[in-house]
């Protein structure tokens, strides 16, 4: 558990100044790596559109992907039809697009467009036999039922009804375990501490997601808690190395940072090279060195965030 707390730590940097501390569960990396040990059939969702999808969360989504299967786990990923392309093309990098299905749900503009779009859904007898879901970066439901940015904008249009209500099915089956990863509030999973967010104002009210799952991993960046996991899962994955690749795959197949809304090596704003790549390094030596304290770990977070502190 010392291990994950220190995770957490780090992944709890908030250079974007998002104020997601006081959301902060510290057991979550813990008890969700615990649940990974016992499930069989994990469901990893992914993708947020901006109005194309974002640059946070597909690349947490492959990397547990590859680490999961590597554990001898059974993988499905599921998407939005805009971000099918990106995560194909990532297990095809990776070399897992024969040990991973790819699921895709049509978003609700295309469904206007083209109101037979399918896409290729889980079967019903699919979302039976999952046991795990992890959703990373995915838009929840709030009170009226609606998915919001986070500037309270009404966003609904351009997700997947269909992969939000197979979520949910797939959540109140027994035995199935839910985590949610996010940065916002506005996530999946955010119901757990939904009235933490509501005391943040008018906005946070409107957007916060009602969803409430076992566990919820509240980080700077979504994608670093699917980083921590899949090193958690599997040490010696090649995080760091692979990492860059995939994110100029994904910016070439359509994705932008959700910031700046362009197509550059960003993930919420965030430069890849001065923020994003030290904090996967660091990551990657707390899960295989035993000799760094949490002392060390809180003055290397401390240096972080005054370094790269976006405002």
């Amino acid at each position: 558990i010392n291990r994950t707390l220190k995770l957490q730590k780090v992944i709890g940097c908030d250079p974007g100044k998002r104020g997601i501390k006081s959301l902060i569960l510290d057991d979550s990396i813990y008890n969700t790596y615990r649940a990974l040990g016992k499930a069989s059939n994990i469901l990893v969702v992914t993708g947020c559109n901006v109005p194309v999808p974002e640059t946070d969360g597909p690349l947490g989504a492959l990397h547990m992907a590859n680490s999961f299967v590597a554990r001898g786990k059974k993988v499905i990923v599921a998407v939005d039809t805009e971000n099918y392309p990106l995560i194909q093309e990532g297990v095809k990098y990776m070399n897992i697009d024969d040990k991973v299905r790819v699921a895709s749900y049509p978003t609700e503009k295309q469904l206007k467009i083209d109101s037979t779009t399918k896409g290729t859904p889980l079967s019903k007898e699919e979302e039976q036999c999952i046991d795990m879901i992890i959703t990373i970066e995915v838009l929840g439901p709030a009170r009226d039922n609606k998915l919001y940015n986070m500037k309270g904008e009404d966003v609904t249009e351009l997700h997947s009804q269909q992969l939000t209500d197979m979520v949910l099915r797939c959540m109140n089956t027994p035995n199935t375990y839910f985590c949610g990863i996010g940065d916002g509030g506005n996530e999946f999973g955010m119901g757990k501490v939904y009235e933490t967010i509501c005391k943040e104002g008018k906005i946070s009210r409107k957007i916060v997601s009602v969803v409430e799952g076992d566990d919820l991993i509240v980080n700077g960046v979504s994608n670093w808690g699917g980083y921590a996991l899949a090193l958690l899962a599997h040490p010696k994955q090649p995080i760091a190395d692979m990492d860059r690749k995939l994110l100029a795959m994904i910016i070439e197949k359509g994705a932008i940072d959700g910031m700046s809304k362009k197509p550059e090596m960003k993930v919420d704003g965030l430069d890849y090279d001065k923020v994003h790549t030290p904090l996967i390094k660091y990551l990657e030596r707390i899960v295989t060195e035993e000799d760094l304290s949490m002392e060390d770990v809180e003055q290397w977070c401390d240096t972080f965030e005054k370094e790269h502190s976006i405002y």
